[in-house]
């Protein structure tokens, strides 16, 4: 696959989205508490909605065909990433709401405002598997 349309998912234009504000504190507090989950907190993102083909299969509960893409990562409280890599997380368990991406191993916590995009499926699974980086 050509590394053009990567690239293109990720650069930080599309819908403005806002992110997490000193208004969501109390939000992302109980959530973090509640999962239990490690959380990653990241700037420069992109919500990347999937665009299955015609005819594929459907992805299986409770994931939704959203990705987030982060060009900076500011803490990781598993220590998986470090302070200034970039993440491609997996699928989202729950709708975006008030700064908060939710995957099914970790909650995201994106700071700042960023996008929202679409991206066909075989461009999303390129990239899952060699993940870009532009550091």
């Amino acid at each position: 696959m050509e590394l053009l349309p990567i690239v293109e998912m990720v650069a930080l234009e599309g819908d403005p989205v806002p992110g997490a504000g000193p208004q969501d504190a109390d939000d992302i507090e109980a959530k973090v508490n509640v999962s239990g989950k490690p959380w990653c907190v990241v700037s420069g993102w992109v919500l990347i909605d999937i665009e299955s083909a015609v005819g594929a299969e459907p992805l299986p509960k409770p994931m939704l065909p959203i990705v987030m893409y982060a060009h900076c990562v500011h803490s990781h409280t598993s220590g998986s990433l470090r302070v200034g890599d970039t993440v491609l997380s997996g699928y989202a368990t729950s709708a975006y709401r008030g700064g908060i991406f939710e995957t099914a191993d970790t909650l995201y916590l994106l700071l700042g405002n960023g996008f929202r995009k679409s991206a066909d499926a075989k461009t999303v699974r390129a990239a899952q598997l060699r993940p870009p980086r532009f550091c």
